[in-house]
């Protein structure tokens, strides 16, 4: 890719990553609620997962997952045991959980 290129492809990042939307709001929510040193951890999950979804994107990941689908099928197999994974120990650890 060309220089010009990566400087287009950084600053839609920039873009994405700094306007307003659900993580904004998170961040607002959690600042107001939980105080502000607590809310930096929010803050650094957000940042690490946009870099990396960038670090992925330069990659060539997407293009990976477009050529190869079994490689898509077990990404999203994996996406869901994760997200399972979460539910579940979300809800044994909840207060108000009678079993």
């Amino acid at each position: 890719m060309s220089v010009e290129g990566w400087i287009i492809f950084a600053l839609f990042w920039v873009v994405f990553v700094t306007t307003p939307g659900p993580n904004a709001v998170n961040c607002v929510t959690n600042g107001l609620t939980h105080g502000f040193k607590r809310s930096l951890w929010g803050v650094l999950a957000i940042l690490t997962q946009a870099t990396l979804f960038l670090l992925l994107s330069a990659a060539g990941v997407t293009a990976l997952l477009a050529t190869v689908p079994e490689a898509f099928f077990w990404g999203k197999l994996i996406g869901a045991a994760v997200l399972i994974c979460g539910v579940v120990l979300g809800a044994s650890q909840s207060p108000g959980r009678t079993a």
